[in-house]
């Protein structure tokens, strides 16, 4: 596995997370129908919470890499999966490239 990968995974973990919020059968969607909002307002909730959990998540893979702080802490971590392949190095860039400046 390399950064590449590893994000393209995370990427349909978020995609098909957030196709779950949509649903009312999953937890937060019922929660959201619970609302009774427009159609309008719950597509701008939803919308705020994909921003909110994309943004969360990059700063996280941002810290990982060093490139920003994790609660004022900075310093690099070396992700690496069951094989010991090094998988960190390039996942916040990745992550931008994949998930981030493919939705704007």
């Amino acid at each position: 596995m390399n950064s590449k990968k590893f994000v393209s995974l995370l990427k349909s973990e978020l995609d098909n997370s957030f196709e779950l919020y949509a649903n009312k059968e999953s937890y937060i969607g019922s929660k959201l129908d619970s609302l009774d909002l427009s159609t309008e307002n719950k597509d701008e909730v939803l919308a705020l919470v994909k921003d909110a959990v994309t943004e969360n998540l990059y700063v996280l893979l941002s810290a990982l890499e060093g490139s920003s702080s994790l609660a004022g802490n900075q310093q690099i971590y070396t992700v690496s999966d069951e094989n010991n392949s090094i998988i960190s190095g390039e996942l916040d860039s990745e992550f931008y490239m994949q998930v981030i400046e493919a939705n704007i």
